[in-house]
């Protein structure tokens, strides 16, 4: 019953806002507003471009590579810390080091030997989840 009563909070507000999120989605796209103007305006002129400056091809393919390896560096990193940031739970903390460098890019892909990677190299923190009584059914 919960999730009927989610659903209909989320269409009264969407019903009561459409009107005014819309004519500002307009207005953005318009140019006529910029909201976060004082922080485009310097992030523009450190990386040497204008909002009325067209991007060709090579630009955004080249802007697309940076972005997902800056992505996955990201997340790799994220990773590796996980175990000695606050915000870890008895369940993700330790991680086998090895799983780090291929989680980002595709956590159950099979591997060139058509192994998913967490098979690849097994770990003593895989080996204890795979014995604990709550992972048997």
């Amino acid at each position: 019953m919960g999730f009927f009563w989610t659903i209909v909070v989320l269409v009264v507000a969407l019903a009561v806002a459409w009107r005014y999120l819309g004519a500002y989605m307009v207005a953005v796209y318009e140019g006529r507003v910029h909201f976060f103007g004082f922080l485009e305006r310097p992030i523009y002129r450190a990386l040497g471009t204008s909002p009325e400056k067209e991007q060709n091809w090579k630009r955004y393919g080249a802007s697309m590579i940076i972005f997902t390896g800056v992505s996955l560096l990201v997340t790799y990193a994220l990773l590796r810390i996980q175990g000695h940031i606050g915000c870890s739970t008895p369940s993700t903390s330790p991680r086998c080091p090895h799983l780090s460098p291929s989680t980002p890019t595709s956590p159950s892909s099979p591997t060139p030997t058509g192994r998913t990677t967490a098979a690849r190299r097994p770990c003593r923190t895989s080996a204890r989840l795979a014995r604990s009584p709550s992972s048997s059914s």
